[in-house]
């Protein structure tokens, strides 16, 4: 069977076929990935490429289950978050997008993509959706997490709450082999919430 590779990184062929069947065995999408991890641990789902084209990392399937393990658990065990809770991504595209993505499908929280803000807009964007998905949690780029950390009482302030955790993605141990407990879902939990640019201006 013809094999062609989707951006990402994600590649089709033979097993596609099984992998869509078995979505139907699954309650949630986080049960069907991690069967996919145990059938085909080393396929490649993502290239990272740099500026230029160079391809700089591969992750495969038992690697992206090991981090979203290794995140989940951070998230769970350092910030107490609960099945359920908001957790917004302030994160390069990328690797720490996917893992971070991934390490809250895999803890049960439900994951807020935003754009780091690094403009006025993206800032004032930010402080709304917080207040909109009362987020107590944070997820960021290690690089982005050294800008902010000096000003993230003034962050708070504009949040209106104080507390918030601040993970760095850096200060996660992806070397780690936590535990990991499935959440508790159903195929009506929410993964993710995406809010439109159209709605904050």
């Amino acid at each position: 069977m013809k094999r062609e590779r989707l951006a990402g990184g994600w590649e089709i062929g033979k097993y596609t076929s099984h992998y869509i069947s078995s979505i139907d065995q699954h309650k949630t999408f986080h049960e069907h990935f991690h069967n996919i991890t145990q059938l085909e641990p080393n396929v490649i789902l993502f290239t990272f490429l740099d500026d230029n084209g160079n391809e700089q990392l591969k992750l495969s399937a038992s690697e992206l289950d090991k981090c979203a393990k290794c995140v989940a658990s951070h998230l769970i065990n350092s910030c107490g978050v609960k099945v359920g809770d908001r957790v917004i991504l302030l994160c390069n595209p990328g690797y720490d997008f996917i893992v971070s993505f991934f390490g809250c499908m895999y803890s049960g929280a439900i994951a807020v993509p935003c754009y780091p803000p690094m403009t006025e807009k993206h800032t004032r964007k930010l402080f709304e959706i917080g207040n909109d998905c009362n987020v107590e949690n944070l997820i960021l780029s290690h690089d982005f997490y050294k800008i902010i950390k000096n000003d993230i009482n003034e962050l708070e302030k504009e949040f209106g709450r104080t507390g918030l955790n601040w993970i760095s993605l850096g200060d996660v141990n992806m070397n780690s082999n936590p535990e990991w407990n499935p959440p508790k879902l159903d195929r009506n939990s929410i993964c993710f919430l995406q809010y439109t640019s159209g709605l904050y201006l």
